[in-house]
Formats: C-alpha cells, structure tokens, sequence
C-alpha cells in the first residue's frame, strides 16, 4: 500500500509507504512528517483493522451493500435495449466508489476530524492546490478529495475497463488482459455478480496487507507527557462528575487527537499477566542498556513505575529523568500492548507483523544512548515488527549506516526518506541506499553551516591579533 497526499497541511507532495520493515522519515520541523504518518495510521487502521469483519475477509450475502441499484439497473437495462455489450466502466466506477464510500469513508473522516479538526484545518496554505489523497493498493487506486468539507471518494481500477455482456445463461466475471466483462442474465444476478466480484478484490487487498501486518500502533512525540496530561486529566473529569450540579457554567473539553488517544487507551488497558514473550528480550534489553532499571505498571493506579537498579524505590515517571520517561512507554508496548492485540486476531493473519509509528525516539535521549536504541529497533525488526519513525537524530541515522555496512540488517528492508521544503509545502524524496547505507545529505547543510562559522570566527580573531 502506497500513500499519496497533496495539498494537506503544511505538505505539497509526499509519498509514503508500507512496504519496507523498518522506514525512517527525516525532516525539519512543521514539515509535515507527523501529518503524513498519521494519516497512514489512521488509513491503516480504517481500511483494514476497524473494518467489519465481513469486509476484512470473506463476502457474505449478509455483507453485501447496495447503492442506487434501481437507477444503476435502470440506466443498464437502458443500454442493453440498443446492444447486447457494451461499456459501462463509468456506471461500475460509480457503484465501486459508493461501496467503498460506506465500508471505509465516514469512519476516516470522523477519525481525521478527531486529529485534526474540521477538515478545512487540513487546507495547504502555501498553495491554492486542491485537497487530494491518493491509496494505492494492488487491485486499484482510492482518490479521496474534498468538497465543502466533506470527503469524496471514487475508485480507480487501474485502467480496467469493464463491459457488460447480455447472455442467456448465467457466466460469472471473466478477466481478460485489463478489462473485466461482466454478464447480464437476470438483474438479481448481475447485481449479486458485480458486488461478489467487487468483494473479491477488496478482499484481496485486505488480506495482502493482513500477510503482512496483523496490528498497528502509534506512539506519539512527548510520550510521558502526554501520558501524564492524559492521567491527571481522567482524573479531574471523575471530581467534575461528582460535582457537576454545582457547576454553573459549562464546561469546554479540550480536544484529543485520535492517535494520542489510541496511545493512551492501549497503555490504561494493559494486563501485566499478558506478556509478548517474542519482544521481551528486546524490552529487557532497553532496560538493561539505556534506562539501567526496570519499567512496570500498577494496573491498580494506572501508574507507570520505573524501579532503577540496585535500589528498594519505585518511581513514577514523574519522579525520573526525561528519557527514562520517554523511553518507559516504548518498553510496555512491547512487552504487554502488542502481545494482547496479537493473541486477539491470532489463525487470521498469517502471521503478520506488527507496524509501529514511533515519533521521535530520540528525544531528550544523549547520542550515546540513541546509538543503543537504534540497536534495539534492528533487533525488533528482525524478530518481526514493522517500524516507521519520524527523527532528527543524526546519530540513529549513522548508527543505522553502520549496522547496514556490518550486514548486520538487510538494506532491502529499509527505506529512508526526506522531506524537504519547497515553496508551495514540502515534498518527499527516498533516500539512495548503497552497501554502506543511506547517503547522508540530511545533516550536511548544518554540519556545514556550523564548520565555515568556526573558521570565520577563527579568522577573525586572527585579524584581531594581528592588529
């Protein structure tokens, strides 16, 4: 699966993906890395994983959906009064997007409101483009577009076209080369033929992800806190409830994007007694080498508590340093959120990964103990999860450089990709990949701003001497 967004936010164009194991997104600030990758969680999560049951996997007749059948039929019926084929790849376009408009666009809109705000808020301002977001899947392409603040879909069967045949025995689709022909026997027929095949393609698409990715998660910059924010504040809302007839004004809550949310959510719904035995190693292994403590949760309190090493203390995190803060919900994701998720959808995903959206691991983290995390996320990779992280961390990136040289991960699981300004937003180009990693022109600029300051400075305390 492929994102293409144009004219969102402070973004021109960008493409990003699914397909690599681990992706690194480098930028400068307000560029638009955290609009990207959240609109591919919140695609993702929609799509595939909040989706009905019946339209994750299989086609039922209790699934099927039906949209203006009576003037699609009508407007058939009408053509094949004059010919016994021909096409309708306008009319199917038309049906396709109207199923696809009830399975999959409302609920992303609602989501993208919850993050966002009204969708105007999503207006380019560098541009006067029009609103546009592109999926591209293996069977066809969704265009989403705006439209006084509203969505609109329409599907894209990559180029198919589709004829209708009038036979007198019933025939199921055929495919030949890049169009489908579909036959006309009875109306309830034809109707029950086009939506099974409809179904059949979707569920391709479903399921080639599923293959891939069985659960997806999202951990947001300034993890403790938002966590902290979010805690005290579920417990203000319960003292307000108990005092709210003696209230006289109304009160205002402020909004939550989606995926803090869904952070939050996944962190207060832990069960201790539910351990990823895959990814405890690597848990254990951030405790161990960056954080020299263990991270535990009191499901009574609702407390992240960190216990450093060698010590009778539990802390709560906001007793500790910032990186152990930052570090802590990284540790109970994976050795509790993830396992509980998996074992829910467990014989229907063949085994899928996990994707992780991960903004910013690197903050408030020395370079050293970047260098070490970068370490663990490898390892996390290759156990099998999926990662795609948004960073300005010049030392993760070149410790990455390193571990690719070292063939110590394989460059053909990574991608990286920069996202630049131009002057109508910023724009996104993959990274060149070489046996000795990715070319390292993210940080040159700087390094380089930072060089020929020093000389001039150096010169010009020279000139001073010499006067």
């Amino acid at each position: 699966m492929l994102l293409h967004i144009e004219n969102i936010g402070p973004i021109d164009k960008i493409d990003v993906g699914i397909d690599s194991d681990l992706t690194f997104i480098y930028g400068k600030n307000n560029i638009g890395k955290s609009y990207a990758i959240t609109i591919l969680y919140l695609v993702l999560k929609n799509f595939v994983f909040n989706a009905p049951i019946a339209f994750r996997y299989f086609y039922s007749h209790s699934s099927r959906t039906r949209f203006n059948d009576n003037s699609f039929i009508k407007n058939i019926k009408a053509r094949l009064d004059n010919s016994n084929e021909f096409d309708v790849t306008d009319i199917i376009i038309d049906y396709f997007s109207s199923s696809l408009s009830a399975m999959f666009l409302s609920s992303f809109e609602n989501s993208l409101q919850n993050s966002f705000g009204d969708i105007s808020n999503l207006k380019n301002n560098f541009s006067n483009g029009s609103f546009y977001l592109g999926v591209n899947f293996e069977d066809y392409i969704i265009h989403i577009t705006e439209e006084n603040n509203k969505l609109i879909l329409k599907y894209d069967g990559k180029g198919k076209k589709y004829l209708c045949r009038k036979v007198q025995q019933h025939r199921y689709p055929k495919i030949e080369n890049d169009q489908v022909i579909l036959y006309y026997t009875k109306e309830e027929q034809f109707l029950e033929d086009m939506q099974i095949y409809f179904n059949k393609i979707h569920k391709n698409n479903v399921v080639s992800i599923l293959a891939k990715i069985n659960s997806v998660y999202y951990l947001p910059a300034s993890r403790s806190g938002l966590y902290r924010a979010l805690n005290a504040f579920s417990q203000i809302l319960v003292e307000l409830a108990k005092k709210r007839n003696f209230l006289s004004e109304k009160i205002v809550l402020p909004s939550i994007s989606e995926q803090d949310s869904d952070y939050f959510s996944k962190i207060n719904e832990i069960n201790i007694r539910r351990k990823n035995q895959k990814f405890d190693s690597i848990a254990g292994n951030i405790e161990e080498k960056l954080l020299k403590g263990k991270v535990s949760f009191d499901q009574t309190t609702k407390q992240i508590l960190f216990h450093p090493n060698n010590t009778d203390i539990n802390l709560e995190l906001l007793g500790t340093s910032s990186m152990i803060a930052e570090v802590s919900p990284i540790v109970l994701f994976l050795r509790y959120i993830i396992s509980s998720e998996d074992d829910n959808i467990k014989g229907r995903t063949n085994n899928g990964m996990p994707i992780i959206f991960i903004e910013e691991p690197e903050a408030h983290l020395h370079p050293g103990a970047q260098t070490l995390l970068m370490e663990c996320f490898v390892d996390l990779v290759k156990m099998g999860a999926k990662l795609v992280v948004t960073s300005h961390s010049n030392y993760m990136f070149q410790k990455l450089n390193n571990l690719i040289a070292e063939n110590i991960i394989d460059k053909k699981i990574i991608s990286g990709i920069i996202f630049s300004h131009g002057c109508k937003g910023s724009y996104s180009t993959k990274i060149p990949m070489s046996d000795l990693g990715m070319e390292d022109n993210n940080f040159v600029d700087v390094a380089e701003e930072l060089y020929y300051e020093k000389i001039k400075i150096i010169e010009k305390m020279e000139a001073n001497d010499v006067k």
